[in-house]
């Protein structure tokens, strides 16, 4: 009967699961077994963001719509959580610079560059019912027909439960040699084009949102200026009252005295 579970599951993770079965599994007592769209990591390491980015690029081009890269299981499939210092922010940014940075992209059918969004890749902390903290890096696919590469040239895959690069040798001609370059160098101006058009609409937003600001300025800097010329002119009326009562006081003051 196990076994034929084992089996099951088995055949369950070779293709992506939900999120909400991540959870429920990390509230069991061991792990679904590593696969096509599961690798585990028992902790977190700055030197190990290479090897998390392979990863993410490896399930970037399966089939099988993406993977889950988590954090605080074990290769033998334990539920260890992970240590929670300086955890958050620092190792979210880390993976947040894989999109901002372009450290991951895409190339069409066209050639054409696709960038990664946060829709590819999510982060998420969930702790289980024994208040265990896992980081769960949730790599999602959205477009076909793109072959994704890191900066360096290398297209990751990913066979059953481990990564792998096309080593194919070849024999470069310095035309080849030429082209090759010649690419690298269009693709990074591509990103950039590409960044570049992001951080302008992006500035185009925030002026506009800088200008609605100032208008709002504006306009309580002409009701307060109103507010100023009212106080004004009101205490203009009351020192002219003052002065007047005073002038009367001081004639009924002379009448008393010299009648």
């Amino acid at each position: 009967m196990n076994k034929e579970k084992d089996i099951k599951r088995s055949k369950t993770t070779r293709m992506k699961v939900s999120i909400d079965e991540i959870k429920q599994m990390l509230n069991g007592k061991t792990a679904f077994a590593e696969s096509e769209t599961m690798e585990y990591k028992s902790q977190i390491h700055n030197y190990g963001m290479s090897k998390y980015i392979e990863t993410i690029c490896a399930f970037m081009n399966n089939e099988k719509k993406g993977g889950y890269l988590i954090f605080g299981i074990t290769d033998n499939l334990k539920l260890v959580g992970l240590n929670q210092q300086k955890l958050y922010d620092t190792m979210t940014l880390k993976f947040d610079n894989i999109i901002h940075q372009s450290t991951i992209y895409g190339k069409d059918l066209n050639d054409k560059i696709v960038p990664v969004t946060p829709h590819n890749i999510r982060i998420e902390y969930v702790h289980n019912h024994e208040n265990k903290l896992f980081m769960i890096v949730d790599v999602t696919i959205n477009t076909e027909n793109v072959v994704y590469r890191l900066t360096d040239g290398r297209i990751i895959y990913r066979l059953n439960a481990s990564n792998y690069v096309n080593k194919k040798k070849m024999l470069y001609t310095q035309q080849m040699i030429d082209q090759q370059i010649s690419n690298v160098k269009q693709d990074y101006q591509d990103i950039i084009d590409i960044n570049l058009k992001m951080y302008k609409s992006e500035l185009t937003k925030k002026e506009k949102e800088n200008k609605m600001l100032l208008n709002k300025i504006d306009e309580k800097e002409k009701i307060i200026l109103k507010k100023e010329n009212e106080n004004k002119e009101l205490l203009d009326t009351v020192l002219k009252q003052e002065n007047l009562i005073l002038k009367q006081s001081l004639c009924e003051y002379l009448f008393s005295r010299w009648f």
